[in-house]
């Protein structure tokens, strides 16, 4: 059969599969495939400089009828109206124009709204328009631009609201996004994103006021981030009502706000700023300049995520079943955790840059505060390895082995390492014999956690996510699974089987020391550029059985029995499955009823893809 006896929606799916470069070249080599390859490349369509908006705009508009009904995706960067020297909206009615011929855009990114309206408003009349939009994003948007968002004719799903990002210490000019509440853009969303914005309380308007009133609730939405925004809580429990998860970094009450001018206030603020960081540690003499707010949705939560701040500030007293914690500085700030865990309770838990701490006044109240945890997602800093693993085994092993545990990834990043973007994997250097003392580690936390069924282990850095808006681990890690030993014992071990083990692992050492680089060059399916620990890049002519016969000897150094009766034993596991696994464990999917046996540890084995090693652009 020939490419062009197939259906016009074969060829669409085959075109479809093309990057946009290509499907431009291939739109020229054939009138049958060119209308399928045009729509396809003109389908996204991203503007990062003025150059590009010139050119691709202009293109767009040469034949506006046949081009602009294709674009479905358009974003707009900031970068696309920056002129020689400062801002250049010139080119603002060429947005403008494509906006309105671009009918049956689907996603919507400006980057930059509040100036650009004020230059050309054909923009925020073009915006109203459309209404197939399904995802929209508007960044530095003023108090004077707000006011289109209530006349968007638009329901998406996805919807992204972005102030100024240009404020001064007292804030003074922070958008105004009130009528938010009573807009008809929130009838269908699903996920909303505010930042950078003041909401005033509702309850509280005069009833003179200008803004109108919220005449409903929005029950559809179920995914709220709120970012830098003075909101009251209150405010967002009872305007959105059926949330399941929140994302709250330095939120805080509109009351802060109307107290912006208090020259108190202002001398605290400034102190923070000094502070370099929003998120003060310790305990502030200043505390009385922060509202304690007690509104808190009545039903559970899938997923919240905050500061130390953000949850101190706010009484949460719902259940969660997976609670994250951005980065805690200090042992004093990790204490003051513990409440914020026993009242929420959760089956999932994340600890950002937890301190590797020398008291064991926090473990000894962990695993009362959240006695329902199951799977633990735990990142440690310290400069030294040997300091996590002896902090680790003193205090925290004994009260983890108090809980129903069945999945722990612990990750070791060095208290500095933190990256806001240009950092893969790939950057992550580790030391000769790693892979072993890593398995060391994992074998001591097996044998004092028998609950365990996963286990990982993990050194590298933090990298902030921009999709995330937050922080994630970068680095190489080992996976096992834990499962019970059907292997008989040799006779000559069985009275002395925990020191059997110990003779097993002075064996392994002192095969690392012999070709300890082997062991580095067996991580190369886990992480980019791995060769460079290897030592055997070069020996390219290796049989695939000597390498699979590597492969064997590497899984059987990483294998370790476990007990004294030898009743478990620990395997490797693919980077791929681990990570597959534990997309499991933080889905909702994963409750503290969910069963974690074979049946389901096969089905996800099943269903593992290989994955990308993840890097942040610059």
């Amino acid at each position: 059969m020939h490419l062009f006896d197939l259906d016009d929606y074969s060829l669409s799916a085959i075109v479809s599969l093309l990057s946009q470069c290509d499907s431009l070249n291939l739109s020229l080599t054939s009138r049958k495939l060119h209308p399928f390859a045009k729509r396809h490349a003109l389908s996204s369509i991203e503007i990062e400089n003025a150059q590009q908006l010139k050119r691709i705009f202009g293109y767009l508009l040469e034949d506006a009828p046949n081009r602009l009904g294709c674009v479905r995706t358009l974003k707009v960067s900031q970068c696309a109206f920056d002129g020689p020297s400062n801002e250049d909206y010139s080119t603002a009615p060429l947005l403008a124009d494509v906006l309105e011929g671009a009918t049956r855009l689907r996603t919507l990114t400006l980057e930059v709204v509040g100036d650009v309206v004020k230059v050309e408003p054909r923009v925020a009349a073009a915006l109203c328009r459309l209404d197939q939009l399904v995802e929209l994003h508007l960044h530095e948007l003023t108090s004077a631009s707000f006011e289109l968002v209530g006349r968007l004719s638009c329901t998406p799903r996805k919807l992204g609201l972005w102030g100024r990002n240009d404020d001064g210490p007292n804030e003074s000019e922070r958008c105004d996004g009130t009528l938010l509440l009573s807009a008809p853009v929130l009838r269908y969303v699903r996920s909303l994103h505010l930042s950078m914005l003041r909401i005033a309380n509702q309850q509280a308007l005069p009833p003179g006021a200008d803004v109108q009133r919220p005449t409903t609730h929005w029950p559809d939405l179920r995914d709220l981030k709120i970012e830098n925004t003075y909101v009251s809580a209150a405010t967002l429990v009872d305007a959105f009502p059926n949330v399941e998860a929140i994302h709250f970094d330095s939120r805080k009450d509109i009351e802060e706000w109307n107290r912006r001018d208090d020259i108190d206030v202002v001398l605290w603020r400034a102190e923070r700023l000094r502070a370099g960081t929003r998120r003060l540690t310790g305990k502030s003499k200043d505390d009385k300049f922060l509202t304690v707010e007690t509104a808190c949705w009545s039903r559970d939560i899938d997923r919240a995520y905050g500061t130390r701040e953000d949850f101190t500030q706010w009484t949460i007293s719902c259940r969660v079943r997976w609670l994250m914690f951005d980065l805690v500085h200090n042992e004093n700030a990790a204490n003051k955790l513990l409440p914020i865990m026993e009242r929420t309770s959760p089956v999932v838990l994340s600890l950002q840059r937890l301190p590797t701490m020398e008291k064991p006044s926090f473990w000894k109240g962990f695993a009362i505060s959240a006695p329902r945890i199951r799977y633990l997602d735990l990142t440690l800093a310290s400069d030294m390895l040997l300091e996590t693993k002896l902090v680790f085994r003193i205090h925290a092993l004994p009260a983890l082995s108090q809980l129903p545990l069945v999945a722990l990834r612990l990750c070791r990043v060095k208290p500095a390492s933190l990256y806001v973007h240009d950092m893969d994997e790939s950057r992550v250097i580790v030391y000769p014999g790693w892979r072993l003392a890593m398995r060391d580690l994992a074998s001591d936390i097996a044998k004092a956690v028998t609950s365990l069924s996963v286990l990982c282990v993990g050194e590298g850095a933090l990298v902030l996510n921009d999709a995330l808006s937050r922080y994630r681990f970068c680095g190489p890690a080992l996976w096992w699974r834990i499962v019970p030993n059907d292997e008989p014992a040799p006779s000559e071990r069985e009275s002395d089987g925990e020191g059997a083990e110990d003779e097993e692992g002075e064996d392994d050492d002192e095969d690392n020391d012999d070709g300890g680089d082997s062991d580095e060059e067996a991580d190369g399916s886990d992480e980019e550029g791995s060769d460079d620990y290897g030592g055997k890049g070069s020996e390219g002519e290796a049989s695939e059985n000597e390498s699979d016969e590597d492969e064997d000897a590497s899984t059987q150094k990483l294998t370790v029995i476990l007990g004294p009766d030898r009743s478990r034993r620990m395997v490797p596991i693919s980077r791929d499955l681990g990570e597959h696994i534990r997309a499991y464990l933080e889905s909702s999917k994963f409750t503290e009823t969910s069963p974690f046996n074979d049946e389901l540890f096969a089905l996800l084995e099943r269903t593992a893809v290989p994955r990308e090693p993840v890097a942040e652009p610059y």
